[in-house]
């Protein structure tokens, strides 16, 4: 007894005692056992009652080492145990630039580190870097008392409050930065939503695996900050400037995705989670911490021009009514301003940039990575629906295809994984709303229904979560009601119909899911060309890349065309990140009519020749056998040339609106450098004089799009040479 409290009573002051009692409290217990069970039983009970605990032991022992292999006893990734000491490569990489930043002299003060966690590994692994508090040091109850309260000054929303006794601790301690651990997403959303509030106080100086760092500049002290607080980092150049760590592989994952199986787990190498996961995670969260700040500048930037404006009209003849004054661009101010806000991003795009980027090398580290496939299937969705694409794939409807594709798929391919995910589920639920597959989304909603019967999340009132959940059962009753109708109108206007004609008018109705199936069904005689191209498109709508990939091969080119199937390739290519070989497909789509050899530009150079020097055509004439040509009909004479080269200034425009998607796409992978002569061509054609004569909406949006992201290349290029 003694023996026991002399090792127990330190653990009650210091944690550090706990592995000692470990030791010497098992054995302690296992001879109290032998004893009573010596004293209370009789002799042949006792024989019989110490094999069977013998036994017991054994296999419960055997049964630990077998559950111990996989990493069943612990959290974590499951895979066979090995004998080597995995050190967190976002620690040693943050511990690594604090090192840095002090021998440059760039950094000073002390820092605080909001887990205590990173403390300790960042105290081992670079013992000059002392943290406010960590397990190795016995704190006072003040010092304790002074890390809560600065903890909970970073969680309080609205930093710049009146009660900022919290600073007065951060001067008494000399802080001046601070070290965020990304393993709670939320509760770092939280903290980056308070800091990103005030820049003028809080600079993002490092993002890094799962680890940010914020240089404090002190307003009342404002002499005192690191020279590091008043250059924060800058995404801006990181997304779009020249920089080949930042890219993203050009081809996709090595191998298609495995689904886990819990007998992998003895045997199958266990993957180390890669550090751009965490990296994604935390562009990811920055993009949504600067939500609110982006749109309050937005809207000072509106307020102005609608003050400007209404000057403007008082300044004419005439002073404007009130009633007038409501109004801008003849249509009511609601609407113009939501035109104008619509018109702008929502936050920081490169974060998004560079969250997709990340994804990427993290999906060819390890494909089967679920998190990596939410995470990427996240940032298209914002960059589909939260910045200006929203605006440019109206009139840019490539653009959205590839834009849908590579979401669904990315959602898909999380739900091939983990069929739970209820967020995955959400979103494919409102995309295929947007959609109008109403039977596909009926089926996600379903899903999300399903989960949240479970009960209600995290710190979520029990009220609301009643009332939340009342929304989506009658939200589902509804999708279920219109459902049955549809499905009731199909049947009665689909009888006698062909495959094809079946599917078509179920497409139609909203049943893509019923579409998609009769296609699936049915052989390709059945419905020939069309029915494949249109079945191509709907697996691709669907997330269903694995499908597409088996069945596009370069003998179906023919089937389907040299135009659906190159397009088809390229969406393909897009969604699981072979951006080489998805340029290579939008490339090949605009060639030479006449030949795919020969250059369109050289083709209208001929043309334009033939017709100038002989009416009747001199090249027509010629023994051309010499031309590795299938047809000579382009060279034409002086009354079909303009028609024909007409044709050939569309195939022109049609090719800078390709260069414009292929730009979008080199961009994504990071080669900024080949998307900006990407960009330049196309504005270079719209900008000459045959080029000003196409005026369509999809010319105008690709001009558009080509010229924002010009002037975001050109900027960092500037930036570069001051």
């Amino acid at each position: 007894m003694f023996t026991w409290l002399a090792f127990f009573l330190p653990c009650l002051f210091r944690s550090q005692f706990v592995p000692f009692f470990a030791v010497v409290g098992g054995p302690i217990l296992a001879l109290n056992l032998q004893e009573f069970v010596r004293r209370k039983a009789p002799k042949r009970t006792q024989v019989t009652w110490l094999a069977l605990a013998r036994a017991s032991l054994i296999l419960g022992g055997l049964g630990l080492v077998v559950a111990a292999w996989p990493g069943w006893l612990v959290t974590g990734t499951e895979g066979p145990r090995r004998w080597v000491l995995e050190i967190d490569p976002s620690v040693e990489m943050v511990g690594t630039q604090i090192a840095n930043w002090r021998q440059e002299g760039v950094l000073q003060g002390n820092g605080f580190h909001y887990f205590p966690e990173t403390a300790n590994a960042l105290t081992w692994l670079f013992p000059d870097q002392k943290g406010f508090l960590n397990s190795h040091l016995h704190l006072s109850s003040e010092s304790a008392a002074d890390f809560v309260t600065i903890r909970k000054g970073f969680r309080t929303p609205g930093i710049p409050a009146k009660d900022s006794s919290w600073k007065a601790l951060l001067r008494k301690h000399q802080i001046s930065y601070l070290v965020i651990d990304g393993k709670d997403p939320r509760l770092t959303k939280q903290i980056m939503d308070n800091l990103l509030a005030v820049p003028q106080e809080w600079s993002l100086v490092f993002l890094g695996g799962r680890m940010a760092v914020f240089a404090w500049r002190d307003p009342e002290n404002p002499g005192t900050a690191s020279p590091l607080a008043r250059h924060p980092i800058n995404l801006e150049s990181l997304a779009f400037g020249e920089r080949d760590n930042q890219r993203a592989p050009d081809s996709g994952p090595d191998r298609g995705p495995e689904p886990w199986k819990w007998w992998d787990a003895f045997w199958r190498s266990r993957q180390v989670a890669s550090m751009d996961r965490d990296l994604a995670s935390l562009y990811l969260q920055y993009f949504d911490s600067m939500i609110l700040p982006f749109s309050e500048r937005h809207m000072h930037v509106w307020n102005f021009t609608l003050a400007t404006k209404i000057v403007a009209a008082g300044a004419s003849v005439g002073a404007p009514s009130l009633e007038e004054c409501f109004h801008v661009d003849s249509r009511p101010r609601e609407m113009a301003r939501h035109a104008f806000l619509n018109g702008l991003d929502d936050g920081p795009t490169a974060s998004l940039h560079l969250a997709i980027r990340a994804a990427r090398r993290a999906l060819k580290f390890n494909p089967d990575d679920v998190q990596v496939h939410f995470l990427l299937g996240e940032a298209y969705y914002r960059l589909q629906n939260h910045s200006r694409e929203r605006i440019w794939a109206v009139k840019f409807p490539k653009l959205a295809r590839i834009r849908t594709v590579q979401v669904i798929s990315s959602y898909q391919q999380a739900l091939h994984f983990k069929r739970d995910l209820v967020q995955a589920h959400n979103r494919l639920s409102e995309l295929y709303l947007t959609l109008g597959y109403k039977d596909l989304a009926y089926q996600h909603s379903l899903e999300v229904l399903k989960h949240e019967r479970l009960g209600p999340v995290s710190g979520e009132p029990r009220e609301k979560y009643r009332q939340r959940l009342a929304q989506l059962k009658e939200f589902v009753q509804i999708q279920e009601q219109e459902l049955r109708e549809l499905e009731e109108k199909y049947l009665f206007n689909s009888s006698n119909l062909k495959v094809l004609d079946r599917a078509f008018v179920a497409g139609r109705m909203g049943l893509a899911g019923k579409a998609l199936e009769i296609l699936l069904k049915s052989d390709i005689a059945a419905f020939g060309p069309e029915g494949m191209d249109v079945e191509l498109k709907m697996l691709l709508g669907t997330g269903q890349v694995e499908k597409v990939r088996a069945w596009m091969t370069a003998a179906h080119e023919l089937d389907l065309g040299p135009s659906s199937f190159h397009w088809t390739k390229a969406q393909l290519a897009a969604a699981v990140g072979d951006y080489f070989l998805a340029d290579e497909h939008l490339h090949a789509l605009v060639k030479s009519p006449a030949s795919p050899a020969m250059p369109m530009r050289t083709m209208g150079t001929l043309m334009l020749a033939n017709a100038i020097l002989d009416n009747d055509g001199l090249f027509q004439r010629l023994p051309l056998r010499v031309f590795p040509l299938t047809s000579y009909g382009f060279l034409a004479d002086r009354q079909t040339a303009p028609a024909r080269l007409w044709g050939l200034a569309n195939l022109f425009n049609e090719e800078a609106k390709i260069q414009v998607l292929r730009a979008i796409l080199a961009l994504e992978c990071g080669r900024t450098r080949e998307a900006k002569d990407l960009f330049q061509n196309a504005i270079d054609f719209w900008n000459c004089r045959l080029g000003r004569t196409f005026v369509d909406d999809e010319s105008a949006a690709g001009r558009r799009i080509a010229e924002f992201h010009l002037v975001l290349l050109n900027s960092d290029s500037r930036a570069r040479s001051k």
